[in-house]
């Protein structure tokens, strides 16, 4: 359970989420806004924002898009160039057990 306060459209994206983890159809689902979430994530890191990367802190986040890998304080367990969406792409598929983009269309 995540540690933000319940609300009615979290509750429902919540159920919405759920339910999609049932279906054979869906070997990926992509969602905004659920850091706090125990989900695996994948974080988007600029340094523009001033904010630090939370994966020092968060063992579910599995690679960082980030435009400056040398502003990382620490190594994360993938670097990818944000700006890459090919290999941000391809990365997803591997995961999720697809060979190639193709594949996972």
């Amino acid at each position: 359970m995540s540690d933000q306060a319940s609300n009615p459209a979290l509750d429902a994206a919540r159920k919405q989420f759920e339910a999609l983890k049932k279906k054979p159809y869906a070997d990926i689902v992509i969602v905004e806004g659920y850091k706090r979430e125990p989900i695996p994530k994948l974080e988007i890191f600029r340094t523009a924002t001033g904010k630090p990367p939370l994966f020092p802190n968060d063992p579910l986040i599995f690679a960082v898009a980030t435009d400056d890998a040398s502003a990382l304080p620490a190594t994360p367990p993938q670097t990818l160039d944000l700006n890459d969406i090919e290999a941000i792409t391809a990365h997803i598929c591997a995961l999720a057990g697809r060979g190639d983009v193709a594949a996972a269309s």
